[in-house]
């Protein structure tokens, strides 16, 4: 009964969301139960019922009349017509998409920190004919992996291009990666601001310590901090992205589109009833880390200004109390 009850759910998840499709959507559920259950009585095996079933009454053109439904599709014709995406293809399409992001970020390091074989050459060895020709493998490198990324996720380019649609089933498994990558993100994402705006440090720390070859090593750990916190973002940043461009692939005006706002609402995100909060919250955390960085530079102050952190995350908390409202408004 289970998959008659998916294969109602495509039949009308590209109908518009109005109380009309929803009680015609329910009348047919009965018609098919009500089906399903006189071919079980009459000794008819669950897999042949499930078949007859779908094959009576799963053509939605042929039983738009009887469900009052003719208008609704001739008018939404656009809607009906878009592509399916099945639950593997989706399951298929966040895996490849996944590894395609972490090879994009490995070659953003590459690109990033391809200065450092230069630095350490010329300090070491005095020469630059090595460092130069290991710059150009990382540049090498870095194409290659973008190159790729791009040949791999070129088999799914019509997701992005064309109306698509997918199911209940694809929405709620979606939801639940996206749930289960908040901590990942809050982590990848803090620890990639932490790697960008702190990479002098290590630097700071060796010519404080006067440790030999300190200008090589310096010089390569701050490009290592800052790919490695651009990597960060990147893969917290783009993961992120693609569970949103994913729960709103339906069209937002159809019984499909309502899956993803009530994903939404079970996942309990903070939306803002009150417009300005809600752009100042959208640049909350890169203002903050604009005046940390502003007054921090300006001062030189750094073991003082890091309290803006703690009161920042405090100042969220309260703003999240007195305006946030889970779920959709």
């Amino acid at each position: 009964m289970e998959t008659i009850k998916n294969y109602l759910e495509t039949m009308f998840r590209n109908l518009p969301d109005t109380d009309q499709v929803r009680k015609a959507k329910k009348e047919l559920l009965q018609m098919m139960e009500d089906k399903f259950s006189e071919l079980r009585n009459n000794g008819v095996s669950e897999n042949e019922a499930v078949g007859t079933v779908i094959s009576e009454f799963g053509n939605l053109e042929e039983l738009a009349e009887d469900l009052g439904l003719e208008n609704i599709i001739h008018n939404n014709k656009d809607n009906m017509n878009r592509r399916s995406i099945s639950f593997d293809e989706v399951k298929n399409y966040v895996a490849e998409r996944k590894a395609c992001i972490i090879t994009v970020a490995i070659a953003i390091f590459c690109f990033i920190t391809c200065v450092t074989p230069v630095i350490i050459t010329d300090e070491i060895f005095n020469n630059n004919a090595v460092g130069l020709a290991l710059m150009f493998a990382f540049i090498a490198a870095g194409v290659v992996l973008n190159v790729i990324a791009g040949s791999r996720m070129a088999d799914w380019d019509y997701i992005k291009n064309e109306p698509c649609s997918i199911s209940q089933e694809s929405i709620d498994y979606i939801a639940n990666e996206k749930k289960n990558f908040k901590t990942k993100y809050s982590v990848f994402h803090a620890a990639g601001i932490l790697l960008c705006m702190l990479c002098f440090v290590p630097a700071a720390i060796m010519d404080e310590m006067k440790i030999h070859f300190s200008d090589p090593i310096s010089g390569v750990s701050l490009f290592i901090c800052i790919g490695l916190g651009v990597g960060f973002l990147i893969y917290s940043n783009k993961v992120s992205n693609m569970h949103e461009m994913l729960l709103n692939i339906n069209s937002a005006s159809t019984i499909g589109g309502s899956y993803s706002k009530k994903a939404k609402q079970n996942n309990g995100e903070v939306k803002y009833n009150n417009k300005v909060v809600k752009v100042i919250m959208d640049v909350y955390w890169s203002t903050i880390t604009c005046i940390y960085l502003i007054w921090s530079f300006l001062t030189f102050n750094w073991e003082h200004t890091w309290i803006i952190w703690p009161i920042a995350a405090v100042v969220q908390t309260m703003i999240k109390g007195i305006y946030g409202i889970e779920g959709d408004e």
